[in-house]
C-alpha cells in the first residue's frame, strides 16, 4: 500500500515546475530580470515629448468630431426615419387609399346607380302615364257614351213619370174623362142627332159619377177597345174620338225633340241641389196624397241628379190633355187625332 502512494506521488511531481525560491527583499525595489530591465530602457528612448495642443487646434478638433457625430447620426437617423417612415406611409397610405378608393367606388356606384334608377323610373313613368292616359281615355269615352244616353234615358224616365202618375190619377177617380166628353158635346153642332158616347170600361163609374154631378143626363156605351181616358163619340154626321195615349204620344216625342237639343258639355253636377224643389212643387204630386205610395217618385232622385230636369216643366203642360177634343164639321165625317 505504501509503495502504492509513493509511486503516485512520483507521477504528480514529475508535472510540477519547479522553481527556486528566493528570500523577500527588504531594501529597494525587486530586482528585475536582466531583460525586463532592457525592456523599461528601450520604451523610455521611445516616449516623445507631448506638445500642448493650441485653442485653434482644440476648435478643429471639435469640429471635426461634430461633423463626423453630425454625419454618423444624420445617416444613422436617415435610416432609421427611412424605415419608420416607410412602415408609417404604408399604414397611413393604406387608411387614405381606402379612403379615396371607398370614395371612388361610391361615387362611381352612386353614378352609375342613379342612372340605372333614372332609366327604371322613366320607363315605369312612361308605363305609368300610358295606363293613365288608357284609363282617362276610357273615362272620358264612358262620359261620352253616358252624355249621348242620356237624353234618351232623361227622356224615358219622365215619359215613365208621366204615365204612372196619369195612370194613377184615373184610376183614383179623375174627372179627365168627364171634362173631354162635356167639352166635345159642347163643340157639336146644334141639331145634331143620334148622339152616341163610347168610354172605357175603367172610366164608366167615373163618367156616371161626373155626369151627375153636373146636372147633366145622358146615356153612354162601354167599350173594352178603348183605354182609360179615351172616349169616342158619333153623331149621324160626324164622328169624335180622342185618345189619352195619342196625346201623350204626341207630347213626348215633344219632349224627345227638347232632350236631344240639350247642351251637356256644361254639366258639372252642382246645380243639383238647387234643382231638387222644381221636382218638389210640382203641382201634381203634390195635390196627390197617394202619390207618396208611388215606387215612382221614389225613385226620382235618378232625376234630381241631371241638371236637365229644368226641362221638366213641359210635364205641367199636361192639361192641355184636358183642353182639346176635336170637333167633327156639320156635314162631312172626319176621324181626327188629338195632337
Amino acid at each position: 500500500m505504501k509503495e502504492d502512494e509513493d509511486d503516485e506521488f512520483e507521477a504528480s511531481s514529475e508535472d510540477i515546475e519547479i522553481k527556486p525560491w528566493d528570500l523577500p527583499y527588504w531594501h529597494g525595489g525587486p530586482k528585475g530580470t536582466k531583460k525586463e530591465v532592457v525592456d523599461e530602457t528601450v520604451a523610455d528612448e521611445e516616449v516623445d515629448v507631448v506638445e500642448p495642443l493650441t485653442v485653434e487646434e482644440l476648435e478643429a478638433i471639435r469640429s471635426e468630431g461634430y461633423e463626423e457625430g453630425f454625419l454618423q447620426g444624420l445617416n444613422e437617423g436617415r435610416d432609421k426615419g427611412e424605415k419608420e417612415g416607410l412602415a408609417t406611409g404604408k399604414v397611413e397610405g393604406h387608411k387614405e387609399g381606402v379612403k379615396e378608393g371607398t370614395q371612388e367606388g361610391n361615387r362611381i356606384g352612386f353614378e352609375a346607380g342613379q342612372a340605372e334608377g333614372l332609366t327604371s323610373g322613366k320607363e315605369e313613368i312612361s308605363e305609368a302615364a300610358s295606363n293613365l292616359a288608357k284609363l282617362s281615355q276610357q273615362l272620358e269615352q264612358s262620359l261620352v257614351e253616358k252624355d249621348s244616353a242620356l237624353p234618351k234615358v232623361l227622356s224615358q224616365l219622365i215619359r215613365t213619370a208621366c204615365e204612372t202618375i196619369i195612370e194613377r190619377e184615373l184610376a183614383q177617380g179623375d174627372d179627365h174623362i168627364t171634362k173631354k166628353v162635356l167639352s166635345a158635346l159642347d163643340q157639336l153642332p146644334n141639331g145634331a142627332e143620334n148622339i152616341k158616347i163610347y168610354v172605357s170600361p175603367a172610366d164608366s163609374v167615373h163618367l156616371e159619377h161626373g155626369l151627375s154631378h153636373s146636372g147633366r143626363e145622358m146615356h153612354f156605351t162601354v167599350d173594352d177597345v178603348l183605354d182609360a181616358g179615351s172616349a169616342r163619340i158619333t153623331t149621324t154626321q160626324s164622328l169624335i174620338e180622342f185618345s189619352l195615349r195619342e196625346r201623350m204620344d204626341a207630347v213626348f216625342e215633344l219632349i224627345d225633340q227638347e232632350c236631344e237639343k240639350l247642351d251637356l258639355s256644361d254639366i258639372d253636377g252642382e246645380p243639383l241641389a238647387t234643382e231638387e224643389p222644381v221636382i218638389e212643387e210640382e203641382p201634381v204630386v203634390e195635390e196627390e196624397p197617394v202619390i207618396e205610395e208611388e215606387p215612382v217618385i221614389e225613385e226620382e232622385p235618378v232625376i234630381e241628379e241631371e241638371p236637365v230636369i229644368e226641362e221638366e216643366p213641359v210635364v205641367e203642360e199636361e192639361p192641355v190633355i184636358e183642353e182639346e177634343p176635336i170637333a167633327a164639321d156639320n156635314d162631312v165625317t172626319e176621324e181626327d187625332d188629338l195632337p
